[in-house]
């Protein structure tokens, strides 16, 4: 990896579409990115079998992935065999090169009780905890799939904000450099919390996803797989 410049292919909320997941790696091989993150939902209620079977065709490529589930993943794939070259990131850190990249997956509980729903203080306990035992807390990237709440990343159609607080108060408070999340599918775009740029690349099963670019700075670029 080039230590002064990653290139990050950003990634959400595939639900289960493998013709998109084909698209992707094919994207991240034309792209010579460094890294791929996945801010959660690579299921539809499926299995941690099946979950690992998309994530042997995303990591096909021999690029790194660091993934958080989402609240349609199965709750066990947060311990479940690892796939070669993908690192599961709840409530945990990785270093890719000179980056840190830190996780939290599921969603707030909702009115469909999906599979993976956490409470805010949950939230709180897991990302200052992982937080406490990174290294280089001051170049880290966040992987979340529920956005920071109050965001244009995280409002309904309806114009509601479901994002999370606690995830918010954890970026004003660490000063990650970016964050990139998924969960809701309406509110592809990008915004600010503080100096953090915050990311929802759209949902992958649509065909969208982001290009982000770290070294002194960071940029970001919508586009499609």
């Amino acid at each position: 990896m080039n230590v002064s410049r990653l290139k990050i292919l950003v990634l959400s909320d595939f639900h289960g579409a493998e013709s998109s997941l084909e698209k992707a790696s094919k994207r991240a091989i034309a792209e010579k990115v460094d890294a791929i993150t996945l801010s959660g939902d690579l299921t539809h209620f499926g299995g941690v079998s099946d979950a690992q079977r998309m994530l042997r065709v995303l990591s096909r490529p021999r690029i790194p992935v660091v993934f958080v589930p989402g609240n349609c993943d199965p709750l066990e794939l947060v311990n479940s065999r690892s796939i070669e070259g993908t690192y599961c990131l709840h409530g945990t850190s990785k270093t890719l090169s000179n980056l840190n990249f830190l996780g939290i997956g599921g969603s707030l509980p909702g009115p469909f009780d999906t599979p993976l729903e956490v409470e805010e203080e949950a939230f709180a306990r897991l990302l200052d905890r992982a937080y406490e035992k990174m290294a280089n807390k001051n170049r880290f990237i966040l992987i979340s799939h529920t956005p920071p709440k109050n965001t244009k990343v995280d409002a309904t159609h309806s114009g509601v904000h479901i994002g999370s607080a606690a995830i918010r108060d954890f970026i004003v408070r660490a000063k990650p450099l970016a964050v990139v999340c998924g969960h809701v599918h309406e509110a592809r775009g990008t915004d600010k919390v503080n100096e953090a740029l915050v990311v929802n690349p759209g949902p992958a099963k649509l065909g969208m996803c982001a290009l982000l670019e770290v070294s002194r700075g960071v940029k970001v670029e919508l586009s499609v797989l």
